[in-house]
């Protein structure tokens, strides 16, 4: 039914377009995506190679003048990816049923282990990297990975598909829910208060 209302409407789109002279030409009908899709959530250029990571925690790249993606941390489940300098970081399940979390730094084709997270059986954010550091963002905290104190928030932060930047005074976490709404909050730094900005 769907399909045949939109068709109709198609139809008396081009009608009405030929009576004011204007050519409607439509090239292929709109097809949902199947169910079983795979999306691109992050994708970051470093080392010169392009890396993806999907919407279902696979991670892949690609150099120029390849001709396939390479799979990388195969079996493992991927969180999130960013980059600092020119290399990137993945935040990876550290088991089956991610308990903990592991950062791991891709470095001359090889993965190194650059430090493990225990999760506390919080649920995991976001992943901040700039030029100096990794801010990995759980529901109830900001745990830097060079060692210094934690920042513990005020309040859960809600799930969902994030992302951060930060200040040096904020934290800012936009949240992306679809068509059912996201939003975006601001933690200080100083004191881990949080504060709904939308």
């Amino acid at each position: 039914m769907r399909a045949l209302t939109f068709s109709l409407w198609l139809g008396l789109l081009a009608a009405a377009a030929g009576a004011e002279g204007i050519t409607v030409v439509i090239e292929k009908p709109y097809v949902p995506a199947p169910p079983d899709a795979i999306y691109v959530a992050r994708a970051v250029f470093a080392g010169g190679r392009l890396w993806a990571l999907s919407d279902r925690g696979a991670l892949s790249s690609l150099a120029s003048g390849d001709h396939k993606r390479r799979t990388e941390l195969d079996g493992q489940r991927v969180l999130d990816i960013c980059r600092v300098r020119e290399r990137v970081l993945a935040l990876s399940c550290a088991d089956q049923k991610c308990g903990g979390w592991k950062l791991l730094e891709a470095d001359a084709g090889a993965w190194q282990l650059r430090t493990t997270l225990d999760s506390r059986k919080e649920a995991f954010v976001a992943l901040h990297c700039d030029a100096q550091e990794a801010l990995v963002l759980s529901e109830r905290r900001a745990i830097r990975t060079d060692g210094q104190k934690d920042l513990r928030f005020s309040e859960k932060l809600k799930g969902g598909n994030a992302v951060a930047a930060v200040t040096p005074n904020y934290l800012f976490v936009g949240f992306d829910n679809g068509e059912w709404g996201g939003g975006m909050v601001r933690v200080e730094r100083a004191t881990g208060r949080v504060k709904l900005l939308e």
